[in-house]
């Protein structure tokens, strides 16, 4: 359930009062974790997966009531609006940006805001980055050299000259952090843990690239020398371009990998437990030559393997792990998980090909896994249900005891619960009241996704209650 997609009055969810009603209907459901999306500030597409910086919080999920609270703005300030149907991102960033600056206009920094500062050395060097994208409205890449290649005196005059814009982002950053430590200790408090997810790759015009430009694989010009993706299998012909860069594990090898440390570390505060996407890269990567078209042209390169993994654990040793291991996945990944001892990742939707060795098959499904009906990036499983062939649905109906598309849905919710998996993770939208929910992402995709709203009470937590019982979890 993405933070994003809970009911709101202004345009998208945020870490207000709708995010501990859903906490306490969850409490009550017996739930013990939600698992969110990636909270990290995003690109002019809103996707998650490709951040303008993985540390920085998106401004868009402040709460603007719990500013009224602390005194920085006035209820007559919030507009009289009902509640939306899917998210608005160009109205929710018009009406944040604009509430935003007002409260930073009466802020007062206090010890709080200044320990803020201390404790997170990068915000000062993020919020130049972003003060500069803004102004000149190109990627770090097209800037001026001394901006591109961080020329520290021409930073210091910039800085200097645009104090007043990058202290507001800091405040925002400041305010963001406040508000997303106080909601974790809010569900913690209710026994319920936070699940983050983390991209494998971060996008080229990134805070993270530019300024960190040794961790990544780039010529003397700044480019990448080589870009991310997948080769081809049986979900794509051509394979998969991302077109993020790649690391240089070489650099971050020789000092323990001290990129991976930092994020990870900074994470560790944040989150309970962290979804590593793309598992499989840290068993062998896919490299894709420097201006290719396709992916057609790349290979699998050997990855780092357990030195990096344990590098994770040394920086955030209180957190807990999820390797996504979905797609065409070999052994050694396996092997990689079980050394680390990181439950992987089952898909119920995935496991109706016929053969009745699929791992993700309920009778197949063992303990050290996370296990689901879909993901984020799955249709719901009424729809994906609806969209299939005959004889594919048979072989749900065999597994669900049921036909119409909603029983169907919560029979296999009961079925998925019955598994050994050690945890089971619902998709929110597979628990609607209505019919109305649509599929959070499709993949490949860059219009009409993260837009998911949650009608209000339009969930069955009686019925997960249920379920939660009768398979003793919980």
């Amino acid at each position: 359930m993405p933070i994003s997609a809970l009911p709101s009055k202004y345009y998208i969810g945020s870490f207000g009062a709708e995010a501990l009603d859903f906490a306490t209907k969850l409490q009550e459901a017996k739930q013990s974790y939600w698992q969110v999306l990636p909270l990290s500030y995003p690109d002019s597409y809103h996707s998650p997966y490709a951040s303008l910086a993985t540390k920085a919080g998106d401004p868009l999920l402040i709460d603007l009531e719990l500013l009224v609270k602390q005194g920085l703005l006035k209820a007559k300030d919030l507009p009289n609006t009902s509640y939306g149907k899917q998210v608005a991102y160009r109205k929710a960033k018009v009406l944040k940006t604009n509430l935003l600056k007002k409260a930073y206009v009466a802020f007062k920094p206090n010890n709080d805001y200044r320990d803020f500062i201390q404790a997170n050395p990068w915000v000062k060097d993020f919020a130049t980055f972003i003060t500069l994208h803004e102004h000149y409205h190109k990627k770090w890449s097209a800037w001026p050299s001394k901006y591109k290649y961080r020329d520290s005196q021409a930073l210091l005059e910039f800085q200097k000259n645009n104090q007043e814009k990058i202290n507001y982002q800091i405040f925002v950053q400041y305010i963001f952090n406040t508000q997303l430590v106080e909601f974790k200790q809010a569900l913690n408090k209710k026994g319920i843990k936070l699940i983050g997810d983390v991209p494998m790759y971060v996008s080229y015009d990134s805070f993270d690239v530019w300024a960190n430009p040794k961790s990544f694989r780039l010529d003397e010009k700044l480019e990448p020398i080589a870009i991310s993706g997948v080769g081809p299998d049986y979900f794509s012909k051509e394979g998969q371009l991302w077109g993020q860069p790649l690391y240089n594990f070489k650099n971050e090898r020789q000092n323990n990998y001290p990129y991976f440390q930092d994020k990870m570390h900074y994470l560790a505060s944040k989150y309970d437990v962290v979804r590593l996407d793309h598992f499989r890269a840290f068993d062998s990567y896919y490299v894709i030559p420097k201006g290719a078209t396709t992916a057609l042209n790349g290979k699998w390169v050997k990855g780092e393997g357990y030195p990096l993994i344990n590098a994770l654990f040394t920086s955030a040793p209180n957190l807990d792990f999820i390797g996504e291991d979905l797609g065409d996945i070999p052994a050694s990944v396996s092997i990689l998980l079980k050394r680390s001892k990181i439950p992987g990742m089952k898909v119920l939707q995935f496991a109706f090909d016929g053969n009745p060795n699929n791992p993700f098959l309920p009778n197949n499904i063992q303990e050290n896994c996370v296990a689901y009906l879909g993901t984020h990036d799955n249709d719901t499983t009424s729809h994906w249900y609806r969209s299939l062939d005959a004889h594919t649905q048979e072989l749900v109906q065999s597994v669900a005891k049921a036909k119409k598309p909603k029983l169907v849905t919560r029979n296999l919710l009961q079925v998925l619960a019955l598994t050994k998996a050690n945890l089971v993770i619902y998709n929110l939208a597979d628990l609607a009241i209505t019919s109305r929910p649509k599929r959070i992402n499709t993949p490949g995709t860059i219009h009409g996704n993260w837009i998911y709203m949650l009608r209000k009470n339009d969930s069955d937590f009686a019925y997960l209650k249920n379920i939660t019982l009768l398979s003793k979890r919980g």
